[in-house]
């Protein structure tokens, strides 16, 4: 499967975000500005993560599968926070989109402030999921595991900018990798169409 253009842009958010700004304010000067706030909004979200009212610690079945509550739980968590933010996130496709197509023509200066909204974006969304996570009953720990098993059952590459990371200065993109249960990917057989309009907020740990 050929990884979809919106790992592009992530790859680029995590250079303009984790550098704080520093490759933005060689180059442009006033966009180090949007850079530099993006990393401080993206700060709170430790903060906006611990209002999730399930502080259980999740641990993983040792065979690896889900129920299908859990998947049920996740679509109906995830679905919300996607609808409630559709138009915003189209209006951002959009200008990712032109980023893309224009290829090396795009500047540091239209990157850092595409990024920078990127940024708020995320805050936004972090502050919607912790409703979703306590109307399901979620834990992060449970979230984040489920999430990751279902898109993966669902023959999805999931890649996550590991927030944490890049508020630390590292390699912040990974690449989710593990192993599929045949009984997962029985579950989510038929939502495949579904789970894949998850991605983008799966890579944002949404």
């Amino acid at each position: 499967m050929k990884r979809p253009w919106v790992i592009g842009c992530l790859a680029v958010f995590v250079l303009v975000v984790g550098t704080g700004g520093v490759l933005a304010y060689n180059y442009v000067g006033r966009p180090a500005l949007a850079a530099m706030n993006a990393a401080r909004a993206i700060a709170r979200i430790p903060q906006i993560e611990s209002r999730v009212r399930n502080r259980t610690a999740f641990v993983p079945p040792e065979d690896g599968v889900m129920t299908a509550d859990q998947v049920e739980r996740y679509v109906r968590a995830a679905t919300s926070l996607r609808v409630e933010l559709e138009g915003r996130g189209a209006a951002l496709a959009a200008r990712f989109e032109g980023l893309r197509t224009r290829g090396e023509t795009s500047s540091v200066r239209d990157l850092a402030f595409a990024y920078s909204e990127v940024a708020r974006l995320i805050v936004a969304a972090k502050e919607r999921q912790v409703g979703a996570l306590n109307s399901e009953g979620f834990s992060l720990g449970e979230y984040a595991w489920v999430r990751t098993q279902t898109l993966a059952a669902a023959g999805l590459t999931a890649y996550q900018v590991d927030l944490q990371r890049l508020r630390d200065g590292g390699d912040a993109l990974l690449e989710a990798r593990v192993d599929v249960p045949p009984e997962n990917v029985e579950l989510v057989r038929g939502l495949e169409v579904q789970f894949e309009e998850l991605l983008p907020l799966a890579a944002f740990g949404l």
